[in-house]
């Protein structure tokens, strides 16, 4: 169980464009035109696409100053195969693929179904510093009450050293409540893992990924009684 206040927020922001100010968040409905002009240009020849006028180089240069006056990289771009800088104490999701017996399915994918502020909000602040500046944060906590107590949850539990719900859970038979603490950890793993739940359970392994089960002896035994499909699925 985590915070769900960090969790994508079910309420579309598809058509509002958020603008940030020093205190204040200013909205603006998107209308029926605006959105007809973007799909008319967007289905335009190459040469009238939205992104004409856009020096795809002068942004890049932008970002990667505006990491480096934060103190992060200033690569905006890795070469294939070069890992991302993260956090030295957990290992990356490469490496938690790697290690772990539960592995990726190609046919199922985790994945959020539409990119909107809600589905990217805690990502972009998961960093420290992050990628918004003080005034946007602060904007953003004035969206709403929902937005406000996200924003606090992610800015007190970015930092917290999770590392202790990989320790086995002697008494969890006999607990009468969820530890709220283990919420906490649980919630800074997935805001460091960018809310992929998957990750997570690689990171925490163990009886959480069946490390310690014998599956050749496990379908040694089921197999004269189970289907080919059945027997799949346990593997």
């Amino acid at each position: 169980m985590i915070h769900d206040n960090i969790l994508p927020s079910p309420k579309s922001h598809d058509a509002t464009v958020f603008k940030c100010k020093k205190n204040l968040v200013e909205t603006k409905q998107a209308t029926a035109s605006d959105i007809k002009k973007l799909e008319e240009e967007a289905k335009s020849p190459s040469g009238n696409k939205i992104t004409r006028g856009i020096d795809k180089n002068q942004i890049l240069e932008g970002y990667s100053n505006a990491c480096l006056a934060r103190g992060m990289s200033q690569d905006a771009t890795q070469p294939i195969g070069k890992p991302t800088n993260c956090n030295a104490n957990y290992p990356t999701n490469s490496k938690l693929v790697r290690r772990c017996r539960m592995k990726p399915s190609l046919q199922h994918q985790y994945r959020v179904s539409n990119l909107n502020l809600g589905n990217v909000i805690v990502i972009l602040m998961k960093s420290d510093p992050s990628f918004l500046s003080r005034e946007c944060i602060n904007s953003i906590r004035a969206v709403n009450k929902l937005y406000n107590e996200m924003v606090n949850d992610v800015m007190r539990l970015r930092k917290v050293d999770f590392t202790s719900l990989t320790q086995p859970r002697l008494d969890y038979a006999s607990q009468l409540s969820i530890s709220k603490h283990r919420i906490n950890l649980a919630t800074a793993g997935m805001i460091h893992y960018l809310l992929h739940p998957g990750m997570l359970v690689r990171f925490m392994n163990g009886e959480y990924t069946g490390e310690n089960r014998d599956v050749e002896k496990v379908m040694k035994a089921i197999t004269p009684y189970v289907s080919d499909n059945d027997a799949k699925h346990v593997k």
